[in-house]
């Protein structure tokens, strides 16, 4: 089991660490590219976050398991 879960916990703090990138370039390119479109920044934004937040769900339910055993 620890082993499942070590392999949990680094998928995704990989998972999370693309996630902070994506975001950090969608707001780049969305900048550099069109200008002040702020309809595709908000909705970049707030896909990204999401994907974020189910990431981090998995990496908190996977360190809880493992202190819990």
């Amino acid at each position: 089991m620890y082993n499942n879960n070590r392999i949990y916990r680094v998928i995704a703090g990989i998972i999370i660490f693309i996630h902070l990138l994506l975001i950090i370039g969608s707001i780049i390119t969305t900048y550099h590219l069109f200008g002040k479109n702020y309809f595709n920044i908000i909705f970049d934004i707030t896909y990204y976050l999401f994907l974020f937040c189910i990431s981090t769900w998995i990496l908190i339910y996977a360190t809880r398991k493992e202190k819990i055993q």
